[in-house]
């Protein structure tokens, strides 16, 4: 399944982490401990959303025993599993190998 979003609008990549660990886990979302726990959600939306181009921006952190790396041209990896293609597009059950988007 492949969730479409435009390009052009950055979305916040938060929703998508809880989703995929809570999924990995196979519990509830709000079962999971709150985000906050690990790492500020503003702060990274904010390092995230930097609109120059040329800042690359890379966030790496734990979430609930699992690696989560984020980076600022809309990538998002779960324990090395691609979770968000640089299109914007979402990617669920489809585990692509991380070094071919870097």
């Amino acid at each position: 399944m492949v969730n479409k979003r435009p390009t052009s609008e950055r979305s916040s990549c938060i929703p998508e982490i809880i989703r995929h660990v809570a999924d990995q886990e196979s519990i509830p979302e709000a079962d999971l401990p709150p985000l906050y726990d690990c790492i500020d959600p503003d702060a990274l939306e904010r390092l995230l959303g930097r609109s120059n181009p040329s800042d690359t921006v890379t966030v790496s952190f734990s979430y609930c025993g699992y690696q989560i790396e984020a980076h600022s041209d809309g990538r998002v990896y779960v324990c090395g599993d691609l979770i968000k293609r640089m299109d914007g597009q979402f990617v669920a059950g489809d585990a692509e190998d991380r070094s071919a988007e870097i």
